[in-house]
Formats: structure tokens, C-alpha cells, sequence
């Protein structure tokens, strides 16, 4: 065990979750972890905290999950995304914001702590599900842009065949942002306008489900 142990944040929104890996930790060389079991609350702590890395879940509304690993990879806190996602959409965005490792929950604990001490020691981890879930993606989808979870919500309703204020009023939005969100993802993919882009939602739809889950 280290001399000085190492300091955990946990932010999970099940207090179960939380204490298996509070007690996995304890067994392994940590000190008694940090909790939260909410992005909001876990960014309120943040400044206060004296932590040595983060497991975080994804599961928040929002993009909650995603502004706090951005947050903690500003501060240095290495993190350790530990989630039930294995799809292209929140693996890419959580490494995009600062993730150390993204590990999946269906994996067992041998394989979290591997990639916990993996991030302790200064190096990235994919657990073997994420590993296998990035090369199995369909060869069109390596070519599209990385496009927001909402973009990605947005393009599959199109897909499905909404109109703009039919996608407005399921996301409580108005139809001008949709066509702004529109206008955005035709710059992203190279299309040319709503009509490209409806034939092209159509066309990649079963190849974008992945990503909005």
C-alpha cells in the first residue's frame, strides 16, 4: 500500500455502485473515496476536493456527465469513465473531453481496477468491450464528423422522417434553433442543404442509432 493512499471521487448515480467501488478501492491501496451521485453536485465539490483521479458514470441528463469530465481534465484530475454507453457517440465525446480510460460496466472488477491503475501510472486505457465496440463500428461511420449528442438526436428524427417543427416540439425547442442545429450538421457532413440532408438522415439512419443511445 502507498504511504500516502490515493484519493478517489466517485460520482455515480447509484449509492450501490458507489459503495462496490468504494469498498473494490479500499481493498486496492485508496484512502475512503469522495462521493457524489450527481455531475452538478460533484462539480460544486470539485474546487474544495483534493482527489488523485475520478470514476464517472455518464448517466445524467444533459451533457452533464461530459462538462465534468471536461472540468476535471481542466484541474489535471485524471478520470476514469466507468458507464453502461459503449456506443461511438459517448465514447468519442467523453475522450474528447479529457478521459483518461472509458471502461464498461458489463466488464468485471478485475478489468476496472486494471484500468484504474492504469491511469494511476500515467496511461489511457480502453477496456476489451470499448476496444471492440470502436473497431466494429460500420466503415461509413469513421467518416462522419463528430457531431453533438443533440445534433445526433436531431439527425435521427430526421431520419425517421419528423419535420423541423415536429422536432421543435418534441425537444422543446423552436424551429428556428432546429434549422440552426440543421445548418450546423449540413457544415459538418458537406451537404448542401435540408434536403441533402434528410436523404442523407434516411440513408445512415440504422448506422446513427448507436450513437443516441
Amino acid at each position: 500500500m502507498n504511504e500516502q493512499p490515493w484519493r478517489a471521487f466517485l460520482v455515480d448515480d447509484h449509492p450501490a455502485m458507489r459503495q462496490v467501488l468504494s469498498l473494490l478501492l479500499e481493498r486496492h491501496g485508496f484512502a475512503a473515496s469522495v462521493e457524489a451521485d450527481c455531475a452538478q453536485e460533484a462539480m460544486q465539490r470539485l474546487p474544495s476536493l483534493e482527489i488523485d483521479l475520478a470514476v464517472v458514470d455518464l448517466s445524467f441528463e444533459r451533457d452533464k456527465g461530459f462538462d465534468l469530465i471536461a472540468a476535471l481534465h481542466q484541474r489535471r484530475i485524471p478520470v476514469v469513465v466507468y458507464s453502461m454507453h459503449e456506443d461511438g457517440g459517448h465514447i468519442d465525446r467523453s475522450l474528447e473531453c479529457g478521459a483518461n480510460a472509458y471502461i464498461s460496466k458489463r466488464e468485471d472488477s478485475d478489468t476496472l481496477l486494471h484500468g484504474i491503475m492504469e491511469v494511476i501510472q500515467g496511461r489511457d486505457y480502453l477496456s476489451p468491450r470499448i476496444r471492440q465496440a470502436i473497431k466494429s463500428r460500420p466503415s461509413e461511420m469513421s467518416s462522419l464528423p463528430r457531431c453533438s449528442e443533440r445534433e445526433l438526436q436531431i439527425l435521427k428524427m430526421l431520419g425517421e422522417g419528423k419535420g423541423n417543427s415536429d422536432i421543435a416540439e418534441a425537444l422543446d425547442l423552436s424551429v428556428r434553433t432546429v434549422e440552426s442545429y440543421g445548418a450546423r450538421i449540413n457544415d459538418k457532413l458537406g451537404l448542401s442543404g435540408m434536403k441533402e440532408l434528410r436523404r442523407f438522415a434516411i440513408l445512415h439512419f440504422r448506422s446513427l442509432d448507436d450513437f443516441s443511445q
